[in-house]
């Protein structure tokens, strides 16, 4: 399937923990990424503010320009809200100065 690449939010409910509801991260303004593009998302509290942000890595691909390179990526989404009820402040493109590792 080609077609943009959107990441989901498990979200925990009930109460035996093995119970999520999935939400698609469209839902907090983060838009999709290009086809055939590669993305690790991790968690983590980048800015030491108590919540978990959103940090992603991977690469985008010229698939539109035709056969090259994968292009080296990082995004990072800021949570803004609260650990238990997250809301980002859209994608920054390469923060705080991450590049990626090319060798």
């Amino acid at each position: 399937y080609i077609g943009n690449q959107n990441f989901y939010y498990m979200k925990g409910i009930g109460t035996n923990g093995n119970e999520f509801e999935s939400i698609p991260l469209s839902t907090f303004d983060l838009s999709p990424f290009a086809p055939l593009s590669g993305r690790n998302p991790e968690l983590v509290d980048l800015d030491l503010d108590g919540d978990l942000d959103l940090f992603v890595s991977g690469f985008d691909t010229d698939y539109e320009e035709g056969p090259g390179p994968n292009i080296p990526i990082t995004y990072y989404a800021k949570n803004t809200g609260t650990s238990t009820t997250p809301q980002f402040d859209g994608w920054y493109f390469q923060p705080y100065d991450f590049t990626s590792d090319t060798t």
